[in-house]
């Protein structure tokens, strides 16, 4: 099932429990509007288990997101707090994404201090965003040995916490596929500017 706050503002959702169909489209939370915030919830098995598209000033805090396909997906988006949330085994390979967070055409992202484990290819994905800052957050990576114990099909992918990059496994996503003859001419848009990583 779906909870959507489509064209929505100022909703709350607080302590809620959501377990998806383990497929693709399973979607756990659906924002589109302004100024709302989720906190204290658990979704399993959800594909993705946020997804926030052509929303404003929007807050995850205290979330945890389990056995998903991607975790949080941002898109078309400004100004979003992603902050102390947990997120575990997201390598389920509904759509073979397999990341906890994916960010792509945003403005304004702050994901911080949170906590990824059993991560498969990358924790966090940037792809055509500004202004976005990414600190104190913790990482626990699958060894590449251990990786065909998971549903991830991405063996030969290097694993990294972050990754800022145009194409994700060879692909833009989100229905803006490209042939060869213009996939020069169509990434170099797709670059992103002003992303500040740190520690603590």
């Amino acid at each position: 099932a779906t909870t959507t706050t489509a064209n929505s503002n100022n909703w709350t959702f607080d302590s809620n429990v959501l377990n998806g169909f383990a497929a693709i489209n399973a979607v756990g939370f659906d924002i589109r509007g302004s100024n709302n915030i989720l906190k204290n919830n658990v979704l399993d098995k959800s594909h993705p288990a946020i997804n926030i598209v052509t929303a404003y000033n929007t807050t995850l805090i205290n979330n945890t997101l389990l056995n998903s396909d991607i975790g949080v997906q941002v898109f078309n988006s400004n100004l979003r707090v992603i902050d102390n949330n947990t997120f575990r085994n997201i390598t389920q390979n509904y759509d073979a994404y397999d990341v906890p967070i994916k960010v792509k055409h945003a403005r304004n992202t702050i994901i911080t201090f949170n906590n990824f484990t059993e991560v498969a290819t990358t924790a966090i994905v940037i792809q055509n965003s500004t202004n976005a800052t990414i600190t104190n957050n913790s990482f626990d990576l699958i060894a590449m040995n251990n990786r065909n114990k998971y549903l991830a099909k991405d063996y030969g992918d290097p694993v990294c916490a972050i990754s800022i990059t145009a194409l994700y496994k060879s692909y833009v996503g989100n229905g803006e596929e490209i042939t060869n003859d213009d996939a020069l001419n169509v990434t170099s848009k797709l670059k992103s500017d002003n992303v500040n990583i740190a520690g603590s």
